[in-house]
Order: structure tokens, then C-alpha cells, then sequence
């Protein structure tokens, strides 16, 4: 369980393309490069700031900024089938920190306001655990499917989700 009286209200905002969000997505993308994160969150794919963009483009994102309107905490999400896919990125500085769940709580929410399902898919070991964290099912792994890692596909519906994130 999820106690979310404690957590933070983090305000989330909506990225939507403009020069000013765009040289934020970018100052983004070299974060993720020169953090090593890049690999992780997107595959070789985003290497490249083209195809970057365009996975962006192509999805709902949500994220936080800092003082200096660095993007500390992002998440992404597509319509898949009947649901849709989620993906998060939490800045080194952030990872730990009570607004960082109530960040992923928030888009959780937001989520699932709309659809009934949510898939994950990871190649690390420890967000496989914060996913059962937050109360996502394992299906298993398909081994090199992710520029030859394996990937693990993990599912939360919204009603696991409801029972596990309790308002008090």
C-alpha cells in the first residue's frame, strides 16, 4: 500500500510543442546523454535527437521542472490496444524523494482517468521492483529483444492500482 496523504501535490505539466518546450525537451536529451541514462529510458533509438524528437512527438508527457526549468522528473505515455504503455524518468538528484512518487502517483492517476490498463516495459532489475512498488504484474521477459537486453513486461490495471494507493 501506498499511503498518499503524506506524499507531496506535485503539479504536472504537459508537454506540448513549442520553441521554449522544445529547447527544454532538448536540454533534456542531453541530460539523459550525459547522465548514461539515455540507453535505459529510450534504447540506440534515442541517441540520435532526431528520432528522439520523434519518440516525444508521438506520445503524452508529463514532467516537473527545477528552479532553473531543467526537467527533473518525466514520464510518457501511448495508446496500446485498449490501454496505453507508461515510461518514467526520475533525475539522479530525485530518485528517492517523496515528490518523486507523488510525481509518478500524479501521472498514474492522470493515466488512468482514461484507460483501464497501463503496460511497462524494462531491461533493469531495479525498476522491475519499483513497478511491483507501485503495483504492476510481471508477465515475464523476452530475452534481446531491447538492442540485446532482455525486457521485462510488467501491467497495472486501475483497479490494482486504486487498491493500492489508499488516500489515508
Amino acid at each position: 500500500m501506498i499511503a498518499v496523504w503524506n506524499l507531496p501535490t506535485v503539479p504536472l505539466t504537459v508537454y506540448e510543442p513549442s520553441v521554449q518546450a522544445d529547447i527544454c525537451l532538448f536540454e533534456w536529451w542531453r541530460e539523459l546523454m550525459d547522465a548514461d541514462d539515455m540507453e535505459s529510458a529510450f534504447g540506440s533509438r534515442g541517441f540520435l535527437l532526431t528520432e528522439f524528437c520523434q519518440i516525444m512527438r508521438s506520445t503524452q508527457a508529463y514532467y516537473t521542472a527545477d528552479e532553473t526549468n531543467r526537467w527533473d522528473r518525466v514520464a510518457w505515455s501511448r495508446p496500446v490496444m485498449g490501454g496505453a504503455d507508461f515510461g518514467c524518468w526520475l533525475r539522479h538528484d530525485r530518485r528517492q524523494s517523496k515528490e518523486s512518487l507523488g510525481f509518478v502517483v500524479a501521472v498514474l492517476r492522470e493515466l488512468f482517468s482514461r484507460v483501464p490498463v497501463l503496460t511497462s516495459l524494462t531491461t533493469e532489475d531495479r525498476v522491475v521492483g519499483d513497478l511491483h512498488a507501485l503495483g504492476f504484474q510481471e508477465l515475464g521477459g523476452i530475452p534481446r529483444l531491447f538492442d540485446g537486453k532482455t525486457v521485462y513486461v510488467l501491467y497495472l490495471e486501475r483497479s490494482t492500482f486504486n487498491e493500492r494507493v489508499t488516500p489515508c
